[in-house]
């Protein structure tokens, strides 16, 4: 069986993906002050949205300063697959 396979069915190297996965989003849902749950899709569709949570959740959120300056939107343009993929160390 392909390792594409294996991973789709739920199988990994280390324990069963789905349910590693499932226990860190239920683990969020009881203590969301200690567990911050983050999907690659969310990130996809609204990286300032995340980008906002994460900052909130470290306990260092945007000041209306730096979201009046479009620093939200510079930090996503900076750490986009585009900006990162172009850097000449790749």
């Amino acid at each position: 069986m392909k390792r594409t396979s294996q991973f789709c069915n739920g199988v990994s190297e280390f324990s069963p993906f789905w349910d590693h996965v499932l226990g860190y989003w239920k683990a969020s849902k009881k203590s969301p002050d200690k567990i911050l749950f983050l999907k690659f899709e969310d990130l996809k569709k609204e990286p300032t949205v995340e980008v906002r949570k994460l900052t909130a959740f470290m306990g260092m959120p945007f000041t209306p300063h730096e979201e009046e300056k479009g620093v939200v939107e510079e930090i996503v343009k900076l750490c986009s697959f585009k900006t990162l993929s172009s850097l000449k160390v790749n």
